[in-house]
C-alpha cells in the first residue's frame, strides 16, 4: 500500500555559502522500503544548480544521494528545474535501512545566476523586494581582530582545545593578503601580536595559540576594548575590518553590568566596524552578546553541546570570511517607497555567497521603484546599477510580496526586541509582531498553531477510498496560527508516580 503526503508551507529562504538549501523533513517511524522525493523549483533568473544531499546527522547515507541512477535532475528551462529521488534505484540506501530508523532528511540546495550589479528587484502590487548578492567584483583583503576567552572555565569539557583546533583551520584558509591579531582574555588582555597571514608569521600565529592554557576570570569589557583600540590602528589601510569575539561566561572582573560594557563599546566603535560574537556553551548570555553585535553591524551564535564544536566555530566563520564589498547603501526614493516600511536583513557588509535583502511598501500613486546602491570595494567607493527587474501582478501563483514583507518585519521585530533595553518598547515591538503575525497566519514564538479537523464527512482523517494508496493532509485544512497562552501544564487525567 502506498501513502501520499501532501504538505503545503511557505517560507523564506535564506541564501548561505552561495546556495538557498531548504531542508526536507520525513520520519515515518518505522521502517519504509520505496521512498521517491520530488521538487520542483521555478525562479526568476537562470538556475545554476539545482541537487540533493543528505543533511549531516541524518539516517540516510550522503552516498545514497550521489548515485547517478537515484537522483534526478530535469531542467525544464533555465529557470525551472525537478529534481527527484527515488530508493528503489539505490542499493545504498536499501542497505542503509538494515537497522530501524527514525526519520530522514534532505537538503535541497540550489542558486541562480549572478551578476556584478545591484541585484534583482521583484514588484508585485504595492511591494516590493530587492534581493542584493552581487558576483564577479575581487575580494577584499581582511583584517580579523580575534578576541578570545582562555579564562578557567575553558578548559571544561575541552573547550580551549576545540578552539585551537578550529583557529588553526581558520587561519590556514586565510587568503595570502589577509592580516590577523589575536588577543586573549582571562582576568587580564594581552595580544599575541599581528600577523600576516602567510609564511613563517602564519605558522607563529598558529604556534602561539597552540600554547595558550586556560586560567582565572573573565574580563570582557577591557578584551573588547582593546581589539577596537587596536583595531582602529589599522584604519589607514586597505582591508575590510573586522573582529570575532568569542567567550563560554559572563564579565566576572572589571565592568561587570552589561548596559555599561554595551555603551562603552558602542561609543568606542566609531568607525562601525563589524563585530560578530560567539557563545561558547550554556553558560554565556546569548542576548548580552546579541546586544553587542546588534550595535556593531554583526550578529551572534551559540555553540552547542551537539555536534563537533571546532565544526561549529569554522563553519561560523566560512561566512564572513570574504568580504567583497563595505559600507553597503541603498537608498529608495522618498516619493516611491514608505520609508517607515523599509525592513532590512543582512550586514552593512557583504560577503560572498552571502545576501541582503530589502523589503517594503511602495509609497501612494507609485508604480516603481530606483533604489541607489553604492558600497565600497577593493579598488575603492563604487556604484551599483540594478539591471534586473520583475514586475508581476499580486494574483497566484505570482508570489504574494506583501506576505513576504510581513513575515520579515515580524523577524525583524522579534529579532530588534531582543537587544533592546526599555520594556515597554519591547512589549510594543512583541505587540506589533503579534499582531502582523496573527493577520498573516504565521506560526512564531509569539504563536501557537491550532488544528481544528474538518468532519464535515464525518471522517477526520479523510482517506481517499483507494485500498491501495492513502491520501493524509486535506482532513487538517483549517489548521491556523493562534495567540501563544502562556499557561502551566495540566495533564488530562491524573499522574500517579510508580
Amino acid at each position: 500500500k502506498s501513502v501520499v503526503f501532501y504538505l503545503y508551507y511557505e517560507q523564506v529562504l535564506t541564501r548561505k555559502k552561495g546556495a538557498y538549501t531548504p531542508t526536507i523533513y520525513f520520519a515515518p517511524s518505522q521502517r519504509v522500503e520505496d521512498v521517491t522525493v520530488s521538487l520542483l523549483v521555478k525562479e526568476t533568473e537562470s538556475l545554476v544548480f539545482a541537487k540533493l544531499e543528505a543533511v549531516p546527522g541524518s539516517a540516510l547515507p550522503d552516498q545514497a544521494l550521489h548515485s547517478g541512477a537515484a537522483v534526478l535532475v530535469h531542467e525544464e528551462s533555465s529557470n525551472n528545474a525537478l529534481v527527484s529521488y527515488s530508493s528503489g534505484s539505490d542499493p545504498l540506501y536499501r542497505a542503509s535501512r538494515a537497522s530501524p530508523r527514525t526519520g530522514d532528511k534532505f537538503a535541497f540546495s540550489y542558486d541562480v545566476e549572478r551578476l556584478p550589479d545591484g541585484g534583482e528587484l521583484q514588484v508585485s502590487g504595492d511591494h516590493f523586494v530587492l534581493y542584493f548578492a552581487p558576483e564577479g567584483l575581487p575580494g577584499l583583503s581582511k583584517h580579523t581582530v580575534f578576541v578570545l576567552d582562555i579564562s578557567g572555565s575553558m578548559e571544561q569539557g575541552g573547550k580551549l582545545a576545540h578552539l585551537k583546533d578550529a583557529m588553526e583551520a581558520i587561519l590556514n584558509d586565510f587568503k595570502h593578503d589577509d592580516s590577523f591579531q589575536i588577543i586573549v582574555f582571562s582576568s587580564d588582555v594581552r595580544s599575541l601580536g599581528v600577523f600576516k597571514a602567510h609564511g613563517r608569521e602564519l605558522r607563529q600565529g598558529i604556534q602561539k595559540i597552540r600554547h595558550l592554557d586556560a586560567y582565572g576570570a573573565t574580563n570582557i569589557n577591557e578584551a573588547l576594548l582593546t581589539g577596537l583600540r587596536d583595531m582602529n590602528a589599522h584604519a589607514g589601510q586597505q582591508h575590510a575590518r573586522q573582529m570575532v569575539f568569542l567567550t563560554d561566561g559572563n564579565p566576572t572582573v572589571d565592568e561587570r553590568n552589561t548596559d555599561v560594557i554595551r555603551r562603552n563599546v558602542r561609543e568606542a566603535n566609531t568607525r562601525r566596524y563589524p563585530i560578530f560574537a560567539l557563545a561558547f556553551g550554556p553558560d554565556a548570555e546569548l542576548r548580552f552578546l546579541r546586544q553587542i553585535s546588534s550595535d556593531n553591524n554583526g550578529f551572534a551564535r551559540r555553540i552547542t553541546n551537539k555536534g563537533s564544536a571546532a565544526e561549529q566555530i569554522k563553519d561560523f566563520f566560512d561566512e564572513v570570511s570574504s568580504p567583497l564589498l563595505t559600507d553597503i547603501n541603498i537608498q529608495f526614493p522618498i516619493s516611491q517607497v514608505n520609508q517607515s516600511s523599509l525592513i532590512k536583513l543582512g550586514p552593512n557588509t557583504y560577503y560572498n555567497g552571502d545576501e541582503v535583502v530589502y523589503a517594503g511598501e511602495l509609497a501612494e500613486g507609485a508604480t516603481e521603484v530606483e533604489p541607489s546602491v553604492s558600497g565600497v570595494g577593493r579598488d575603492g567607493p563604487l556604484e551599483l546599477i540594478l539591471s534586473r527587474r520583475h514586475k508581476a501582478p499580486a494574483t497566484p501563483p505570482n508570489p504574494d510580496l506583501k506576505r513576504v514583507w510581513a513575515y520579515l518585519a515580524v523577524q525583524d521585530l522579534l529579532s530588534s526586541q531582543e537587544v533592546v533595553e526599555d520594556e515597554n518598547l519591547r512589549s510594543e515591538m512583541r505587540a506589533r509582531a503579534l499582531h502582523i503575525a496573527l493577520m498573516n497566519g504565521f506560526v512564531t514564538r509569539l504563536t501557537s498553531l491550532a488544528m481544528f479537523p474538518d468532519t464535515s464527512n464525518g471522517n477526520p482523517g479523510n482517506s481517499s477510498s483507494d485500498s491501495n494508496t492513502s491520501y493524509y493532509g486535506s482532513g487538517s485544512s483549517s489548521i491556523r496560527p493562534m495567540e501563544a497562552i502562556n499557561e502551566p501544564f495540566r495533564p488530562a487525567h491524573p499522574i500517579h508516580p510508580h
